[in-house]
């Protein structure tokens, strides 16, 4: 099911008096506010929402329902999901709906590549953590001194 732009919570709210099952899997993002890293849960589709229904018997009250802007279609008709995909996505946020992705661990000597910013594409060695939300101390990997960088690990891929 698509929903209008950040409707999401209002169509799951919706359409639990329509249907029985409706599934709305959340994640924890972590945004940058300021000079600050901040948790906040959002849709982990957003725009999108899971709903199991007869489409022949209440397809229409959920098609026209506030907040909803169509099925998910293919060739002009309503497509299914699979039931698996589903499933497997309910157990990754089973009990609370919400998926907290496992924060990205490195260890000291790895080599890993900024992905992001003006140093983009640049090898580094990872250092060490530091206090602080997301910060981490790298060394230029490819300069004949040694050179510490401080970055957001979000910054950083594994080589």
């Amino acid at each position: 099911m698509r929903t209008k732009p950040h409707k999401e919570a209002l169509v799951e709210q919706v359409l639990r008096q329509i249907a029985s099952e409706v599934f709305l899997p959340r994640i924890v993002e972590r945004v940058r506010a300021g000079l600050r890293i901040q948790r906040r849960v959002a849709a982990m589709f957003p725009s999108y929402i899971f709903i199991r229904l007869p489409i022949d018997e209440r397809g229409k009250a959920v098609r026209y329902a506030h907040g909803v802007r169509d099925f998910v279609r293919c060739g002009g008709a309503p497509q299914p999901i699979s039931p698996e995909v589903v499933e497997l996505l309910q157990v990754k946020t089973w009990p609370s709906g919400v998926y907290e992705p496992p924060r990205v661990r490195f260890h000291t000597g790895e080599r890993l590549q900024i992905h992001g910013g003006p140093l983009r594409g640049v090898e580094v060695i990872f250092d060490r953590e530091l206090s602080g939300p997301q910060r981490v101390a790298v060394l230029l990997a490819d300069v004949c001194f040694p050179a510490r960088v401080i970055l957001d690990s979000e910054a950083l891929w594994r080589a």
